[in-house]
């Protein structure tokens, strides 16, 4: 869940257990920063279903992104619809 720990980020060694180990599967996962827009759903070995959704840097992209728990995700916003 943390890829940049420990550069960017403090974490200490733990002897007991990893505090950045999921030990539920999310119903939503969510990844920012990334190029473009995207989502689908990925089933875990045991059944579980998670929606991914890769939600897009709005500095360079200008879209913005809503996740609604009933229905899919979508893009809300672009760029062009702003005044």
């Amino acid at each position: 869940l943390i890829p940049t720990t420990p550069d960017t980020l403090a974490a200490y060694p733990y002897h007991d257990r990893d505090p950045f180990i999921m030990a539920e599967a999310p119903h939503v996962l969510f990844a920012g920063g990334q190029p473009e827009f995207g989502t689908s759903v990925v089933e875990g070995p045991d059944g579980q279903q998670v929606r991914v959704v890769a939600v897009p840097d709005f500095a360079s992209t200008g879209t913005a992104v809503a996740a609604f728990a009933d229905t899919e995700c979508q893009i809300t916003v672009t760029a062009d619809q702003v005044q």
